[in-house]
């Protein structure tokens, strides 16, 4: 038998295609469990971004409704603080709200100085409107006036000129109550004319 012809062993070739290195595989566990860790926590952070960015909207829109009268006027308060310069049919589009009823609580908000309108120049004949909103801090100042003006409504106070009120005697009390007091030397002196009087009858009555 020539070296040609001599067996070949191909156990060990084998073995070592199988062959597992436990640092190569514990090297690549590792990445993966890294790779899925970073990714859950980027899931989880946008998700509870969002649900905070939600629970704040929601909060600040339970918080103004009580200020601007209504849930609408505070949605569309709060979607025009956060995209300046909208026009109606975009806000509506943020807040879910119907067009006619977006423009109806704009025109309210703008009635009480909260909304201001601008006319956003474009290209076709129509130009739209765009409104931008007043900052919280003077969403503030407007708040405590309506609050004033209802309460002087409520309790019949007349404004003053600087702006504070006083309390004005109602029509039904604006009449003066008299009071008459008789003096006690004068109670006496009619005391014995009374008795005087009875006398006389007395007298008369026995003639």
């Amino acid at each position: 038998m020539t070296a040609d012809d001599a067996p070949t062993d191909d156990t060990g070739d084998e073995n070592a295609d199988d062959e597992i290195e436990p640092d190569d595989v514990r090297a690549e566990l590792d990445r993966q469990r890294s790779n899925s860790a970073a990714t859950d926590a980027v899931n989880r952070t946008d998700d509870d971004r969002s649900e905070g960015t939600e629970e704040f909207d929601e909060g600040i829109v339970e918080l103004l409704s009580t200020a601007l009268d209504t849930d609408r006027a505070a949605r569309v308060y709060v979607e025009v603080r956060r995209r300046p310069s909208a026009t109606a049919e975009e806000i509506a589009a943020g807040t879910g709200l119907y067009p006619d009823s977006v423009r109806e609580m704009l025109a309210e908000l703008r009635d009480d100085d909260v909304v201001e309108r601008h006319t956003r120049t474009t290209d076709s004949e129509d130009d739209a409107f765009e409104y931008t909103a007043i900052p919280p801090s003077e969403l503030v100042g407007v708040m405590i006036d309506r609050v004033r003006d209802e309460f002087d409504t409520r309790l019949g106070l007349d404004p003053l000129p600087d702006g504070r009120s006083e309390p004005t005697r109602r029509t039904s009390r604006s009449d003066p109550v008299t009071i008459t007091v008789e003096e006690a030397d004068e109670a006496s002196d009619e005391t014995p004319a009374s008795d005087e009087t009875r006398g006389d009858e007395s007298d008369d009555t026995s003639e």
